[in-house]
């Protein structure tokens, strides 16, 4: 009897290997994207984290000295708390810390929106005379021999009530000098005063801080207060409007300073936290019209200004920023958007 001699195939035809690659090629473009996605988050989870582990501190900050931190945009509001937090502070002090912050001009402000948070968390000296340039404060006097003193940013500070990496300070880690956030951002800035700013995770724009008490549109007029100037390619962070309106200030209220007091802003009592998000951008530009600012609303995101002359309601544009973080968003500004 002749024995049927039975070949066995070796390997896969190619349909067969064709349809595993267009499988595999399937799998591939559903698993990037959702990796993407979770990576994205996460990074996002990371940075909410540590904007609401700073307004914790600066909650913490209030226990402590009886009031929020300024932000740095009114030279008598951070005067008279720096008195009211250090009974005994020595006038040298703010001697100290005028020459510090490199504005010795009147009306300029004593520090920005992002060296604010620093400064005030990052802890006081034990010296009640001299809690900002005594041993663990933020200020070393380096030489008072001048009219200007040279101040320096004092790295070991003492009783900090938020620990901020030094590696994410805007200080040039081989000489300890502080950098301009500039110069940061953009590289080749020109510097400008002893305090740094803290940039956020992986990020080159630093985290911001918005004090209640001096929100407010400004004039771009010479040094512009309550906001933080990063230039063109981060934009420029301001506090976010909400969308409840003051019924103590008429509606046809006729000049912009009164119709930014018609509309509320976010956390009108407290302070508001910004961080630019993964796309490393505040969104905004300065004073587009008519001199006017350009602030964001939340949780719209839209861009808003007064109209000029009779100000009877705000002029919306289609330009919104809503990668933005905040210590009042869920997460992204995008987050709080209804569905």
């Amino acid at each position: 009897m002749r024995t049927s001699m039975i070949r066995r195939r070796n390997g896969f035809t190619l349909v067969e290997l064709l349809v595993a690659i267009a499988i595999i090629g399937l799998l591939v473009a559903i698993a990037v994207p959702t990796a993407y996605s979770a990576y994205k988050r996460s990074k996002v989870a990371a940075l909410k984290m540590e904007v609401t582990n700073i307004q914790m501190a600066i909650e913490q900050y209030k226990q402590k000295y009886g009031d929020y931190p300024p932000d740095g945009s009114n030279t008598d509001l951070v005067t008279r708390h720096l008195r009211k937090a250090f009974p005994r502070i020595a006038m040298t002090e703010f001697k100290a810390l005028n020459d510090a912050s490199g504005t010795a001009q009147t009306g300029f402000p004593v520090m920005d929106a992002a060296e604010s948070l620093v400064f005030f968390l990052g802890g006081f000296s034990d010296d009640p005379q001299k809690p900002l340039t005594g041993p663990g404060g933020p200020l070393t006097v380096i030489d008072a021999s001048g009219a200007t003193w040279v101040v320096q940013y004092n790295s070991e500070r003492s009783n900090a009530i938020y620990d901020f990496d030094p590696k994410r300070l805007t200080i040039d880690q081989s000489t300890g000098a502080t950098l301009s956030t500039d110069e940061v951002i953009f590289g080749g800035g020109s510097g400008g005063d002893a305090l740094p700013a803290y940039l956020g995770k992986g990020l080159r724009s630093p985290i911001v801080y918005f004090d209640s008490r001096t929100y407010g549109f400004q004039t771009p007029a010479g040094y512009v207060f309550n906001k933080y100037y990063g230039g063109a390619l981060n934009g420029v962070a301001r506090p976010y409007k909400s969308n409840m309106v003051n019924t103590n200030v008429p509606a046809t209220a006729a000049t912009p300073a009164e119709f930014d007091r018609r509309v509320k802003y976010v956390n009108d009592k407290t302070f508001q936290i910004v961080c630019a998000g993964l796309d490393d951008a505040f969104g905004g530009v300065l004073a587009p019209v008519n001199n006017v600012d350009v602030l964001f609303e939340y949780p719209s995101g839209n861009a808003i200004h007064p109209d000029a002359g009779v100000v009877s309601q705000f002029n919306r544009y289609d330009e919104k920023q809503l990668d933005n973080i905040t210590n009042y968003s869920e997460a992204t500004l995008e987050d709080g958007l209804p569905n």
